[in-house]
């Protein structure tokens, strides 16, 4: 029991203070016991006899009783009046104490939105929420029996403080898959394990970007990203997206040079095109003469729906300047809070001593679970059946747009991953607001791509998330989303 002394006068008067405060606020509550005159005179390391001078106090003013053979209780009705004194208020004169740059940085990013990843409260019967994937689909059970076999294996070692950039079984997993999957050229020493995407765009921001330094972002782009590298200092510069992804030209050499460029090319975010090899080229070779780092952010990239996966940046580099950053948020699922980020070898010691100071290793256990996961073989047989099962949905979604509103919407970027972007034609972008409350009225949940844009958009346009609905569901989302609409 926290019972400490409060305000000034004599031992007796401090100590009956502190026992009302934790009575008004809730610590003490009606019908519960004290400690025994002893034991709180031990922990205070006062004399038993302010104790009993304090209790005897409190029993006078109505807030204690004492109950023979039982000891002294807080009474179940307590005085409106009597001893307890309010703390003096703040002096409005005083100075405040002044927060750090950083945080009014922050508070400034996080004006007009503040990134949200959990659902809603009321869930909708149609969510079309971007983001999670098919947990039905997970192989879920053969997680659980590999992170049940790690902890009952555990050793000592293993449950105490992990390494910084993550467990060493896991690095190598990671660059063997990635090597794999994606074409990522790396070795373990380069993997440094995260939290998640959002993790390692921080970690890039602390030791690659310093206050004023210029970073292109996407325009559309991820939101999160932009509000953490603004967060650090960085002066973000608008990056056009077209048809093909991130335009290269926004590296100019004849203007001030960029530190560094944010891109999501294998499925840029929000819009949902693929970058094609020819212009990742033109951009590496651009970021090499303006002496640029550039951070690829490959989400989802695995899930590919349509032809051969075009290889990651980071794979085409051949001057170490790209950062590839991933996670199992969109492949296994969120709550798992596991990723990675491969960075350049010369940057090595400098990321790991960040990932140090920032809070050290992980949860070794859990990430010796996902090596197994991936040696296994189990983590490509899921991506696997994952595209498999996608495809009549992302099918569905297309072929219900198509029914519900003809020429007058198209759907864009559902090539890869789990979301695909509804444009409404000849719809003000404005409207969007007005048709997702009345979406939500019918049940449906669907998502405006206005807030990932620095201005504007084309059109009315939505976010639509489609890997945790069946085929059956998703038309009939479409159809009250059409309803919505009229």
């Amino acid at each position: 029991m926290l019972i400490v002394f409060e305000g000034a006068g004599t031992l007796t008067e401090r100590l009956a203070r502190g026992i009302v405060h934790a009575i008004r606020d809730g610590r003490l509550e009606s019908g519960n016991r004290l400690p025994a005159q002893r034991i709180l005179a031990e922990e205070m390391e006062i004399s038993r006899n302010v104790v009993v001078a304090a209790y005897e106090r409190l029993r006078l003013e109505g807030y204690l009783e004492a109950r023979r053979g039982s000891g002294t209780f807080v009474r179940s009705s307590l005085p409106s009046e009597g001893f307890y004194v309010e703390p003096e208020p703040v002096h409005a004169g005083m100075p405040s104490t002044r927060s750090s740059k950083r945080a009014l940085r922050i508070e400034r990013a996080f004006e007009h939105a503040r990134p949200k990843w959990a659902p809603s409260a009321r869930p909708l019967e149609f969510d079309f929420r971007y983001g999670p994937p098919a947990f039905r689909d997970l192989p879920f059970e053969t997680f659980c029996r590999l992170l049940g076999r790690r902890y009952r294996q555990a050793s000592r070692r293993q449950l105490d403080y992990g390494e910084p950039t993550g467990a060493r079984p896991l690095r190598d997993a990671i660059s063997r898959h990635l090597a794999r999957a994606r074409g990522v050229r790396s070795s373990p020493d380069q993997v440094v394990v995260t939290q998640g995407t959002q993790e390692a765009i921080r970690l890039a921001a602390q030791v690659l970007i310093d206050p004023g330094d210029r970073v292109v972002v996407e325009n559309p782009g991820y939101l999160a990203a932009r509000q953490t590298l603004v967060a650090h200092g960085a002066r973000v510069l608008r990056g056009h997206v077209d048809e093909r992804g991130l335009v290269p030209e926004v590296l100019r050499t004849n203007a001030p040079l960029p530190r560094m460029v944010y891109v999501t090319p294998s499925h840029q975010f929000p819009t949902g095109v693929v970058m094609p090899e020819g212009r990742r080229i033109a951009l590496l070779e651009r970021a090499a003469r303006a002496k640029a780092f550039i951070f690829e952010d490959d989400y989802d990239g695995e899930l590919h729906h349509h032809g051969r996966p075009v290889p990651s940046l980071q794979g085409l580099d051949g001057d170490g300047r790209v950062l590839y950053a991933g996670s199992f948020s969109k492949s296994l699922f969120p709550a798992l809070r596991v990723g990675y980020l491969i960075v350049p070898k010369a940057h090595v010691a400098e990321f790991e001593a960040e990932k140090t100071l920032s809070g050290g290793g992980g949860n070794t256990p859990l990430e010796l679970a996902v090596a197994d996961f991936i040696d296994g073989g189990h983590l490509e047989r899921h991506v696997r059946r994952t595209r498999v099962a996608n495809r009549p949905r992302r099918e569905a979604l297309v072929e219900a747009v198509e029914d519900a509103f003809g020429t007058r919407a198209e759907v864009g970027g559902a090539r890869v991953g789990h979301h695909a972007v509804l444009w409404l034609r000849d719809t003000p972008p404005e409207a969007a607001v007005s048709i997702r409350g009345r979406a939500r009225a019918l049940g449906v949940g669907v998502y405006p791509v206005a807030p990932f844009y620095a201005g504007s958009p084309p059109c009315a346009g939505f976010l639509l998330g489609y890997a945790s609905l069946e085929p059956n569901e998703i038309r009939e989302g479409i159809l009250r989303l059409a309803e919505a609409v009229t």
